[in-house]
C-alpha cells in the first residue's frame, strides 16, 4: 500500500540563492512551496548569513552564523 494514496498530483517547488558579500561572508535566501505528502498547501521561507572575518588579531579567525525560517501552512497556526 502507498502511504500517499489519496494525495492528488502537485507541483512542488525548492528554490535557493546565496551571494558573496563584504570580503568573506555570505548571505541567502530559500523558499519552498508545496507538501508531497497531503492536500494541503504549504510555503516555507527562511535566509541566513555566514560572517568570517580573518583580519582579527594575532592570526584568529571570527566565524558567525545565523539563519530563520517559517513555514506558512493555510488554516493552522
Amino acid at each position: 500500500m502507498d502511504k500517499h494514496d489519496g494525495v492528488d498530483d502537485q507541483n512542488l517547488f525548492v528554490g535557493r540563492v546565496s551571494a558573496n558579500v563584504l570580503e568573506e561572508s555570505q548571505v541567502g535566501v530559500i523558499a519552498t512551496s508545496g507538501d508531497p505528502s497531503s492536500n494541503q498547501d504549504n510555503h516555507l521561507a527562511g535566509g541566513d548569513v555566514f560572517y568570517r572575518n580573518s583580519n582579527v588579531r594575532d592570526n584568529q579567525v571570527l566565524i558567525g552564523r545565523m539563519w530563520y525560517q517559517r513555514s506558512f501552512t493555510p488554516e493552522l497556526d
